[in-house]
């Protein structure tokens, strides 16, 4: 009976221990948003200079705590869903809300969008997202070189 009250006891100290942990994710990705692009169909050109801009005032409270927040932004192919690149691979997030300028290299003209996740590095480390951006149409110009981001 003893061991049976043990068990019990451990096995609601983990469950308690992991609904805390949800509850803080929720807190701190609740308001993490992208604030740029948010505008439908911008056309761009591969081989340009761009940046993703969001909101991190959700997590500011958390990272007081001595936490790291990360941003990472992949692009994928609006046809097929698939990865075309890694843009931006956990770059250290700050409070201006917005990524370095990066090279936006597609293969092909066609239309895309970012998938960014914002990562705070803690004793627990916390993903937020993938959140996906709106979609945007990038043409490409063999005849334009890249960009010096």
């Amino acid at each position: 009976m003893q061991i049976s009250k043990v068990v019990a006891s451990v096995l609601l100290g983990f469950s308690v221990g992991i609904l805390a942990q949800q509850q803080q994710q929720q807190d701190i990705c609740a308001g993490f948003r992208i604030t740029s692009p948010t505008m439908e169909r911008l056309r761009w050109t591969s081989g340009q200079c761009y940046q993703v801009s969001y909101d991190l005032a959700s997590a500011l409270p958390f990272l007081k705590d001595g936490n790291n927040a990360n941003i990472s932004v992949d692009v994928y192919n609006a046809e097929t869903n698939l990865k075309v690149s890694s843009v931006v691979v956990r770059e250290s997030a700050n409070t201006f809300g917005g990524t370095k300028a990066f090279n936006l290299q597609v293969p092909v003209s066609g239309a895309y969008y970012y998938m960014v996740t914002l990562t705070i590095q803690g004793d627990n480390d916390v993903h937020c997202g993938p959140k996906r951006t709106v979609t945007f149409e990038v043409d490409v110009n063999p005849n334009s070189p890249p960009a010096q981001c």
